[in-house]
């Protein structure tokens, strides 16, 4: 599949993810109302990703993809894991965990030892800073040829990660469909990520 058909997908499902969340959310907890937040804005970040490769600015696309990584596991630890005193730390962020023990905690406390989201982190997470924080691994991307721009990342790589910035938000809509309480959301996000792993 070619990026220009991975980003018609992401398109079209970070469009159908914002309809189903036209609705009002229980917002009396705190701990419902940081996670939940942590979420809506890791689908925002997809959705900007799919404005940027638009745009080709393929830079700020890739910068993006360990901030989305981000808001999905800081709310997925928010949400199973943090007790009262934890989600003080990290109102005042001064919270002093890494970003590591979230993983390992959250999917410790879901049971999904070794899951998703470590092998994400392992396989992918030292390159996702290098390109957020402009390290040598972004900058070697810009350059080919005696050309420096967007136009040099390699089109497997955006095809990757498009592919995987999907993933991520279908996490994230997982979440905070679930955290709406509302059972015809729920369902016809369940609906959409089991449509999307069978394809």
């Amino acid at each position: 599949m070619s990026h220009q058909d991975s980003y018609q997908k992401q398109l079209e499902l970070s469009a159908w993810i914002d309809g189903q969340f036209k609705i009002e959310f229980p917002t009396e907890d705190r701990r419902n109302l940081i996670a939940m937040s942590c979420f809506d804005l890791a689908i925002e970040h997809h959705a900007g990703m799919c404005l940027l490769y638009d745009a080709k600015l393929y830079g700020p696309m890739f910068a993006l993809l360990r901030v989305l990584f981000d808001g999905v596991v800081r709310g997925m630890w928010l949400y199973y894991c943090a007790t009262e005193d934890e989600l003080d730390l990290y109102e005042k962020d001064v919270l002093n965990k890494t970003f590591n023990q979230l993983v390992e905690e959250t999917e410790a406390k879901i049971d999904l030892k070794s899951g998703p989201l470590s092998a994400l982190k392992k396989s992918s997470y030292k390159i996702m800073n290098s390109f957020t924080h402009t390290g040598y691994q972004h900058l070697v991307r810009r350059n080919a040829n005696g050309t420096i721009g967007g136009m040099n990342y390699p089109d497997e790589e955006i095809n990757r990660l498009l592919i995987c910035s999907g993933s991520l938000l279908l996490i994230a809509s997982s979440q905070l469909a679930e955290m709406s309480q509302n059972d015809g959301v729920i369902q016809q996000v369940l609906n959409k990520v089991r449509q999307h792993l069978s394809n």
